[in-house]
């Protein structure tokens, strides 16, 4: 596969929108690592990232979203303003999911995470008129990818379009909260700590096994 190469800038996501429309993946980098994105509407480009990543076929992916569009696929959890509000960062949230989520991108869960690392997910989904499925653009069972030299070593000739962000701001996944528990819970801890999030929310609990 000719893979296009693209320079991370507002002029760049009308290109990485219609890649994403025909049915191909892109891998594009956010404050957090390197991702691998596609058009959460097609089945198809959805497995091609299962196929790329290697990932286990019964493991869910999420969505790349900003908060105008959270209620389109998901049900708002009480207390989730307090994250919100801190949008775009580092912090994943998990939600109850509603019918507008392909069941191929869920695997059946009731629940979808979502992700707004950044001002360049707000504005791609400003201008994007379908949902964005996406997952870490690592191999799995491999360290995430957090600059576009190892992004274009692993993914070049794999996918149709590699997006170069540079270095990754966190270099790491975001902190996961599950708020589609009866308590909201961390399931992973990245760029923000457990006492962070308390802060934020107090009533949360740390699970068990992390992430």
């Amino acid at each position: 596969m000719n893979t296009k190469i693209l320079k991370q800038c507002e002029e760049a996501i009308n290109e990485i929108i219609r890649v994403l429309r025909r049915g191909e993946v892109v891998v594009l980098a956010s404050d957090n690592t390197y991702g691998l994105f596609a058009n959460a509407q097609n089945r198809e480009a959805v497995d091609k990232i299962y196929q790329l990543k290697g990932r286990d076929a019964s493991k869910p992916l999420g969505l790349y979203i900003n908060r105008e569009k959270i209620s389109n696929y998901a049900v708002v959890a009480k207390g989730l303003d307090k994250i919100i509000d801190l949008w775009p960062c580092p912090i994943t949230i998990i939600l109850p999911r509603k019918e507008t989520v392909p069941d191929y991108v869920t695997k059946g869960y009731n629940s979808i995470l979502m992700v707004c690392p950044d001002n360049y997910c707000i504005k791609l989904n400003r201008l994007c008129d379908f949902p964005i499925t996406c997952t870490s653009a690592n191999l799995s069972g491999q360290k995430a990818i957090v600059d576009f030299a190892e992004a274009y070593e692993t993914f070049h000739g794999k996918v149709a379009l590699i997006v170069d962000g540079g270095m990754n701001k966190h270099g790491q996944n975001g902190t996961i909260v599950d708020f589609s528990k009866e308590v909201p819970t961390i399931l992973r801890i990245g760029p923000y700590s457990a006492d962070e999030i308390r802060n934020l929310i107090p009533e949360v609990i740390i699970a068990e096994k992390l992430i």
